[in-house]
């Protein structure tokens, strides 16, 4: 069904008999040991159980049943079995992970997404060009705009986070290709997922539409990664951020700081900036190791040679702060609130001179 998902359909078997024969299949695994190079690895199985009967109305809802049982049983702790229950709780959850997917594909498909934009502003007056990150938003059927925080998660879980990264950014070059956009734009910064840095494919695509956009967009350009998406993938982040590099775009680390407890890995991942993490800027007034792990982030950045941003500035005390410590970049609601990144542009263009 995927790179590491299977189905087994257990023909004239009980639900009873169905959970021996899951046990079974996890114990057999439990056991196993992979052998590569000398070394020993343990695998793992988890299993989703699902009655096929009357009340499923297409092959289709009962393998998505499957899925989420799936799911339900990694999330338990893996190497576990779920059997799917009408009432549970968590399938109703993972229901609603289903109707989320169902609208993403349609917004791909009928342009129901929109680019928002937040400013980042620059606490050095040597550096006052327009930076801002892009930012998702879904138009609903009733006009409301629906940040990602609730479709997201649907999108990772349902394999579409690569389909969406694509349509961002393809539309954030095609905005940047527009006339008389570039001279006026500093850095426009997209977030790509876990899910787009571990595909090979996606690399392929994202470097092929880059290079056909050319030098001048791609020097507008910065791509986003989270700091836990680039540890864990580091072999392919590190590809990815040597061949984006190469044509012209810049590289963001985001949420520097909550994920890893060694900065080591820095030396593998040539990055331009890092973006610590709002849960020790939030703070950094009134917590003091807040402001002590902001103070040691800022020391590493200035080590590799690489800038700072500081994400969820909300005070002005909290600005004050970062600006003493010596981040180089801020973002924030005390900075600017999102909005539409095509209003966004065509004000800074009415506004302001082209910069060359």
């Amino acid at each position: 069904m995927g790179g590491d998902e299977f189905a087994v359909i257990l023909e004239h078997c009980s639900a009873d008999q169905a959970q021996r024969v899951a046990h079974q299949i996890c114990e057999r695994m439990d056991d196993f040991r992979f052998i590569h190079d000398d070394k020993r690895f343990r695998i793992g199985a988890s299993i989703g159980l699902v009655p096929v009967d009357h009340r499923w109305g297409a092959a289709a809802a009962v393998m998505q049943a499957a899925d989420t049982s799936c799911y339900a049983a990694k999330e338990a702790g893996r190497n576990r079995v779920h059997a799917w229950f009408d009432t549970d709780q968590a399938m109703r959850a993972r229901h609603g992970d289903m109707q989320w997917a169902s609208r993403i594909e349609q917004a791909l498909d009928e342009s129901q997404f929109e680019l928002h934009a937040q400013r980042i502003t620059s606490l050095s007056s040597a550096d006052d060009g327009f930076h801002a990150e892009v930012l998702l938003r879904l138009r609903d059927t009733a006009g409301t705009i629906v940040t990602p925080g609730a479709f997201l998660p649907a999108a990772e879980r349902f394999h579409l986070a690569t389909r969406v990264d694509r349509w961002v950014l393809k539309q954030v070059v095609e905005q940047l290709k527009g006339d008389g956009v570039c001279p006026i734009v500093s850095k426009l910064s997209v977030n790509l997922s876990g899910q787009s840095i571990g595909n090979r494919a996606f690399h392929r695509q994202a470097l092929d539409l880059l290079s056909n956009a050319g030098e001048a967009v791609c020097a507008c350009l910065c791509l986003e990664i989270t700091e836990t998406v680039a540890v864990t993938n580091m072999t392919d982040a590190a590809l990815f951020i040597q061949q984006v590099r190469a044509l012209g775009v810049q590289v963001a680390l985001d949420d520097f700081g909550a994920g890893a407890c060694s900065f080591g890995y820095l030396k593998s991942l040539p990055v331009d900036f890092i973006k610590i993490d709002g849960q020790f800027i939030r703070d950094v007034v009134d917590d003091p190791l807040d402001e002590a792990a902001v103070r040691c982030f800022v020391d590493v950045a200035r080590v590799v040679g690489v800038r700072t941003v500081a994400e969820f500035v909300d005070r002005p005390a909290v600005l004050a702060r970062v600006k003493e410590i010596g981040i180089d970049f801020a973002q924030g609601y005390l900075v600017h609130r999102p909005e539409p990144l095509e209003a966004l542009l065509r004000a800074r263009g009415l506004t302001e001179p082209v910069r060359c």
